[in-house]
Parts: C-alpha cells; structure tokens; sequence
C-alpha cells in the first residue's frame, strides 16, 4: 500500500493497529489523500520534531472518515476529532508532537 514506509504497531483504545510513519515533509504532506480506502486496522503516524499547539490537519482529497488523534510528547491524547472526507481546517489548539489518522 505504501511503498518506502517505515510501519509500526500500535494498540490504540484496545484494537491493534498498523501504522505507516510519514517522516518526511513530502509524506506528511500526502497523508492519506487519494487512497480509496484503507483497512481497519490501519492508519497513519506523523511524528514532528518538537511539541507545538495550533497544529492543524484538512481532510483535502480524503475519500473516507478518520479519526485524527493528537498527542503530546509523552504521547498522551490531548485532542482528538471525528473528521469528514474534504473537511478543512482541523485544529489542536493543546501543545502535540505526533498525530495519527485510522479509520
């Protein structure tokens, strides 16, 4: 699915998941946008170099619900959102360093 993706395990509220990690800009910048779908079981990890608040997501070209989690250094839930396909504009207005998207 994503070719030259670095993947990690991660249970997440007590399911196990497979999350690719975008560690480049370029990555990060394509997320999840243009893939028809993905499984259950999958998401996507994006990992920043340094906690920030105001960090913010959009849903452009994102073909099926997410849930986008953000978390601070010690990973721990500081926000999290229920995200529409085309929705704009998600913001953590809390300090994070890593966000993830699963379905």
């Amino acid at each position: 699915m994503f070719k030259n993706y670095r993947k990690i395990k991660q249970v997440i509220a007590g399911k196990r998941y497979t999350l690719f990690v975008a560690n480049t800009n370029a990555k990060k910048r394509k997320g999840l946008s243009g893939i028809k779908s993905i499984p259950h079981n999958f998401g996507m990890l994006f990992p920043y170099n340094e906690e920030l608040s105001g960090r913010s997501f959009t849903m452009k070209n994102v073909l099926f619900p997410l849930r986008i989690i953000f978390l601070d250094k010690e990973m721990k839930i500081v926000h999290q959102v229920k995200a529409m396909p085309g929705q704009k504009s998600i913001f953590c207005t809390k300090p994070s360093m890593y966000v993830i998207e699963i379905k």
